[in-house]
């Protein structure tokens, strides 16, 4: 599932800083397939694909680099009839679905192709993000930031994005220039794990919902 035949790999290697609360603009930076996972959903196993999605936020961390901030978003598989390739689609229930459609005003049958998102990609359409800071469950003492929503922007400039873009696929080159986050999200997929990786199957059994995954 490579969305883009060059995938560029970010230099940045360091764990994440929290991103200060507000709504900041943001562009989609990171597109990366995080492969399938096993997981159970009431009492039965599912299969989960997951793929990472970034927005680059127009604010700056300690280093100047500009804040970047994401989310781990369950996908479907189909094959394309016409090139017999595994490709992607966002369900109309999911929640990535649902934030294509708050942002962009499309409907969800639209919304749901990975061309659709291509387009989004690669064009640059600016959102605005609201972030919240919320204390951890599982760690009292420690804080971290999520994205609340993402709207529509309704600025009068063009904003434009200002690290490279990082689309990333199994078999493409860059796994190691990827943020150390996604990498150890991807080497617990079945991908990595089981021998003969990932099998396709007609239609994978998955709920609606999404993780809540705190960085």
């Amino acid at each position: 599932m490579s969305m883009f035949s060059a995938p560029t790999p970010t230099p940045e290697k360091k764990d994440f800083e929290l991103v200060p609360e507000g709504k900041h603009t943001g562009i989609i930076r990171f597109f990366v397939d995080c492969g399938h996972h096993r997981d159970t959903f009431k009492g039965e196993e599912i299969i989960k694909h997951e793929v990472f999605v970034g927005w680059e936020l127009d604010c700056e961390d300690s280093q100047g680099n500009r804040h970047w901030k994401g989310d781990f978003y369950r996908a479907s598989d189909y094959t394309d009839k016409k090139t017999g390739q595994q490709r992607i689609y966002f369900h109309d229930n999911s929640n990535f679905n649902k934030i294509l459609k708050g942002w962009t005003g499309e409907p969800a049958e639209k919304c749901k192709w990975d061309n659709f998102i291509q387009n989004l990609i690669v064009t640059e359409v600016p959102a605005t993000s609201s972030i919240e800071q919320l204390e951890s469950k599982n760690y009292p003492t420690k804080t971290y930031s999520r994205i609340e929503s993402v709207k529509p922007y309704k600025g009068k400039d063009e904003p434009r994005r200002k690290g490279e873009f990082v689309g990333w696929s199994f078999g493409d080159p860059g796994f190691e220039e990827l943020p150390l986050m996604l990498q150890r999200k991807i080497n617990e997929s079945i991908e990595k794990t089981e021998p003969g990786g990932y099998v396709p199957v007609k239609k994978d059994k998955l709920p609606a919902g999404d993780e809540d995954v705190p960085f």
